[in-house]
């Protein structure tokens, strides 16, 4: 079978971050059937409504059914540290070929850590995108992204893309 994709990128904004949770969750269980089949190989939800509660989700639909999916886009979500933790906890191990983590704000120290740890323990990950506007406001903490990022390029065996852009991934 053909290739597919599915690209839900530029939601407009809202006022209530509840509501945005909802529509982002609503988006991912939406998806349900899409993320089952094995033609689905490449994901972007760039700039929707993605947070928490609809990237738990999304990682627990990918780790079960998203068996085809080898490109992952999570640019410019609304993710926070609970979501980045869970699409950590996929993309480790997992099939991915890319991934895009591109952000506006840096996340918490504790998840940007644990998706430079998945980028390098992912098995087939070739490309890696992280973009963000805002550094991180602590030195120590850029150091530890730092060596975070240099440990994943040691022991990933393919990587063999990295692009790092605004504020060089919040260092």
């Amino acid at each position: 079978g053909e290739a597919a994709s599915i690209d839900a990128t530029h939601a407009h904004a809202s006022g209530e971050e509840e509501r945005e949770e909802a529509l982002g969750a609503a988006l991912v269980a939406e998806l349900r059937p899409a993320l089952k089949s094995a033609s689905l190989t490449s994901l972007s939800l760039r700039g929707t409504k993605l947070a928490d509660g609809g990237a738990i989700l999304l990682a627990h639909l990918l780790h079960e059914g998203g068996g085809g999916v080898r490109q992952l886009d999570v640019a410019h979500t609304r993710l926070r540290t609970d979501g980045a933790l869970a699409l950590a906890r996929f993309v480790k191990g997992s099939a991915l070929t890319s991934v895009d983590f591109s952000m506006e704000q840096p996340l918490s120290l504790s998840a940007m850590l644990a998706l430079a740890d998945a980028a390098g323990g992912a098995r087939e990950l070739r490309a890696l995108k992280w973009e963000c506007e805002v550094p991180l406001s602590s030195v120590r903490h850029r150091l530890r992204m730092g060596a975070a990022l240099a440990r994943a390029l040691q022991l990933s065996a393919t990587l063999a893309e990295l692009e790092l852009g605004g504020q060089a991934m919040c260092l």
